[in-house]
């Protein structure tokens, strides 16, 4: 029977001495980084670099590929090295995420204002990029709290044309009232709309109730 530690492997400490390597140059203007991260939404090119040379970014690339293929947990290890020299946001460094959507379709929560108003503002805390919320068809125009978002987040499933096989011209006229209707709401608002899902089935009916379709 195998011991039970829960200390660092050889390789984990390895990846956190080529972290903290990695990230000696930077350390002096760690507060010019996080103003980047926070006025810009990105990180400054040369520190992609050192993150490449690292192989930070290929952990979850096959060798065959290019990457490490070191995985999750050398990822996890490498953010929390980086963590705890006060390098904040590690994962949005590592991924480069240009935004996070904070919940899908939680239609019956999404009422429930001043608990989501707390949800954004502990993640706002946490990461410095964009946020939104995506919400279903219907209920994108009765969420309260777009206001604390940088966008309208929507899972634009409408229902277009009940035909078989509409014509283009059919689902273009469609789409008008729908694109009036998000219009207003964006100007409301003062947010963007974007479509955090979108998508048809190439199938008969596709273009009306597509999650009916056999």
């Amino acid at each position: 029977m195998m011991p039970l530690t829960f200390g660092l492997t050889e390789e984990q400490r390895m990846i956190q001495e080529t972290t903290a390597r990695m990230l000696r140059p930077f350390e002096e203007r760690r507060r010019e980084f996080e103003r980047v991260l926070r006025e810009h939404g990105r990180v400054p090119e040369e520190f992609w670099t050192a993150l490449a040379a690292a192989g930070l970014l290929g952990a979850f690339v096959p060798e065959e590929y290019g990457g490490t293929a070191m995985g999750l947990t050398a990822l996890a290890t490498a953010a929390d090295a980086m963590a705890s020299r006060g390098f904040g946001h590690p994962l949005f460094l590592l991924t480069g995420m240009d935004a996070l959507c904070i919940g899908n379709e939680l239609v019956k929560t999404s009422p429930h204002e001043s608990e989501w108003r707390q949800v954004v503002a502990a993640v706002r805390a946490a990461y410095p990029g964009p946020l939104t919320y995506g919400a279903a068809s219907d209920e994108v125009f009765t969420v309260p709290f777009w206001d604390a978002v940088d966008f309208i987040g929507v899972s634009a499933y409408y229902p277009l044309v009940a035909d078989r096989s509409p014509s283009r011209a059919a689902l273009v006229q469609a789409w008008r009232p729908i694109v009036v209707r998000l219009r207003e709401l964006s100007e409301r608002w003062k947010r963007p709309v974007v479509f955090t899902e979108a998508g048809y089935r190439s199938a008969d009916f596709g273009a009306w109730r597509n999650w009916e379709v056999k």
